[in-house]
């Protein structure tokens, strides 16, 4: 009976571990996925910020650039809030706080 006991206490251990090991994959995914997003948002606040700079027919060239630029990475943005939404309600649920490195 002991030895069975074991048996289900490693077998629950192993599981656990499983499931950490893909929680731990899915927040390192997320936050290299945030540092790209973060550095493309942090590159295009720059281009912004430049605009003054330009005349007005390069500042609407750029204009231009950015918005197309903004259309396309919508859903890595859109993507990053829900992870980070998603993450936090995990957290809440066990009753711990989001990491202050991931926190907006």
């Amino acid at each position: 009976m002991v030895r069975w006991d074991k048996f289900k206490a490693y077998k629950a251990i192993l599981t656990h571990k499983e499931y950490v090991e893909s929680k731990l994959t899915s927040l390192k995914k997320y936050v290299q996925t945030l540092g790209v997003i973060m550095t493309w948002v942090m590159e295009t606040h720059t281009k912004i910020t430049t605009l003054r700079k330009l005349s007005q027919k390069e500042s609407v060239k750029t204009i231009e650039k950015i918005m197309i630029n903004v259309d396309d990475r919508q859903m890595d943005v859109i993507d990053v809030l829900e992870n980070y939404t998603n993450l936090e309600k995990e957290c809440e649920a066990a009753k711990q706080t989001v990491s202050i490195e991931l926190q907006f």
